[in-house]
C-alpha cells in the first residue's frame, strides 16, 4: 500500500481521535484505590487516549493521617477531576501537598486540579521542563507546574512518618525522585522501574541505561528487604522482583555492549533481534521493547549526542517565532546546508514531538515525528502512539511511505 507521510499523518490524527473517544467511552471508572498499609493507598488512574496513546494505568500514591494527605504524583489531566473527588473521600480530604517523580504528562498534567490547595514539589529539572527550559520550548499550562523545586533531597515529616525525597541524576529523565515513606517501608519509585516491562530511558532529557540500572541495585542494597516498591505503572514489586529486573537489564544491554565490540551496526543487531530471548519482557508500547532498549543502549554505549547542538534549538525558535512550517523550512534549510554542524538524532525529535502533544498541539507534533520518517518505517515514538489492535489502522509494516513533500 502505498501512502504519502501527509496521507499518513492525516490518518493518524483521525485514528487517535476517533480511538481516544471509543476509548474514554469504555472508561466507566477511570480511578480506583486500594490500601497497602494502615495509611498509604494506590490511586490507579486510566488515560492516554487525550493525547494520541492507547489507554494504560499510572499508579499515585498518598499517604493519609491527621496532618491530611500527601499524593505522589497527580496523574493525567482527563483524570484530574475524578481524583480530586477520591481525595475528598480520604481521611480528612485535606491535600497538603504534591510530589512529582517526573515531567511526563502522565504524572503532572493533574497538578493543576489542586493548585488551589497543595504546594507542589518536583526537583527543580521538572519545573524547569514545565516552564518553558526544554529548548526553549512555550512552557504547558502554569497550573501544572510545580511551586517548589529541591536539587539533591528533602525531607518531610507527616503523618507521623519521615518522607524522604531523593534525587536520581540523569536516570529514567534527569528529574527522577523516589519518595521514601520511612515508617510504612513503602517506596514509591516512579518511572525508576517499569514492572515486567523493558523501561524507556529518555536519553534526550540526559536518562541514562547505566545509571538506571545502578539505581535498581541501590534500591536492592540499601533498603530493608521488606520495602515494598511501588512503580509509576504496573504491580508493586519486592526486592527480589527487582533481583530478576536487575538482571535483565545487565544482562540484555551486555549482549549490545558486546555486539558493539564485535563491530556490529545497530541496523544488524536490529536486523538479527539479538535480545530475541528477552521479548517476553516487551511492554505496551513500541518505547518498552527490545528493538528500543537495543536502540537506546547502542545510543548511549556510541557516543550520543557527540557533542553537537541539537537540531531542535534551531526549530524551536522556529516555533517560538512562527510557526510549525517554520520549523519545518528550518530543518530542510539545515540539513542540506549545515548538516555535519548539528545532531539530527531521532531521540530529540521525539522529545520535542512529545513536548508538543503534552501542549495539546497534536498537528504540529505529527510533523515533528515526521522528520524522522525513514522509509518504509515510522519514529519510534510515533509507533509507540498506534496501538495494534486498533482495526481501521493498516500495519505500519505494510505501509510505503515517502518524504517527497519534505524535499
Amino acid at each position: 500500500m502505498k501512502c504519502s507521510i501527509l496521507s499518513l499523518i492525516l490518518l493518524l490524527a483521525l485514528v487517535f481521535n476517533v480511538a481516544g473517544q471509543s476509548a474514554q467511552q469504555e472508561i466507566t471508572d477511570p480511578v480506583s484505590i486500594s490500601k497497602i498499609t494502615e495509611n498509604i493507598y494506590i490511586i490507579t488512574v486510566l488515560g492516554g487516549p487525550e493525547f494520541g496513546q492507547p489507554l494504560y494505568s499510572t499508579n499515585l500514591v498518598a499517604s493519609v493521617g491527621p496532618d491530611g494527605i500527601l499524593l505522589i504524583d497527580a496523574g493525567f489531566a482527563s483524570t484530574g477531576e475524578q481524583v480530586a473527588d477520591t481525595i475528598k473521600t480520604l481521611g480528612n480530604g485535606n491535600l497538603k501537598m504534591i510530589i512529582n517523580t517526573h515531567y511526563h504528562a502522565d504524572h503532572t498534567p493533574g497538578n493543576r486540579f489542586f493548585t488551589d490547595r497543595a504546594v507542589t514539589v518536583a526537583h527543580a529539572s521538572v519545573l524547569d521542563r514545565l516552564n518553558g527550559k526544554f529548548f526553549n520550548l512555550d512552557g504547558t499550562p502554569s497550573p501544572d507546574r510545580p511551586n517548589v523545586g529541591f536539587y539533591d533531597s528533602l525531607s518531610v515529616q507527616f503523618n507521623g512518618e519521615e518522607i524522604r525525597v531523593v534525587h536520581v541524576a540523569d536516570c529514567h529523565t534527569d528529574g527522577d525522585a523516589y519518595v521514601y515513606f520511612v515508617g510504612s517501608k513503602i517506596v514509591a519509585a516512579g518511572d525508576l522501574f517499569f514492572a515486567d516491562e523493558i523501561p524507556y530511558v529518555e536519553l534526550a532529557t540526559h536518562g541514562s541505561v547505566s545509571t538506571y540500572t545502578a539505581q535498581i541495585k541501590r534500591f536492592i542494597d540499601e533498603f530493608p528487604d521488606d520495602v515494598t516498591f511501588v512503580p509509576g505503572h504496573g504491580r508493586n514489586y519486592a526486592k527480589d522482583d527487582l533481583r530478576v529486573y536487575y538482571e535483565m537489564l545487565t544482562r540484555t544491554s551486555n549482549i549490545v555492549r558486546q555486539a558493539i565490540a564485535d563491530g556490529m551496526t545497530l541496523q544488524q543487531m536490529i536486523d538479527d533481534t539479538i535480545l530475541s530471548g528477552w521479548s517476553d519482557w516487551n511492554g505496551q508500547f513500541a518505547t518498552n521493547n527490545i528493538t528500543a532498549w537495543t536502540r537506546t543502549v547502542y545510543n548511549e554505549e556510541s557516543g550520543w549526542g557527540n557533542g553537537k547542538p541539537s537540531i531542535c534549538v534551531p526549530l524551536t525558535k522556529a516555533l517560538a517565532d512562527g510557526s510549525v512550517e517554520d520549523a519545518l523550512q528550518c530543518y530542510s534549510r539545515l540539513k542540506s546546508a549545515e548538516a555535519d554542524n548539528y545532531d539530527f538524532g531521532e531521540a530529540h525529535l521525539n522529545v520535542l514531538g512529545y513536548q508538543l502533544l503534552m501542549r495539546e498541539r497534536v498537528e504540529d507534533a505529527l510533523k515533528i515525528f515526521e522528520l524522522n520518517v525513514e522509509a518504509p518505517g515510522l519514529p519510534m515514538y510515533m509507533t509507540a502512539m498506534v496501538k495494534p489492535s486498533w482495526p481501521m489502522v493498516t500495519p505500519l509494516s505494510q505501509l510505503s511511505i515517502t518524504r517527497s513533500h519534505l524535499n
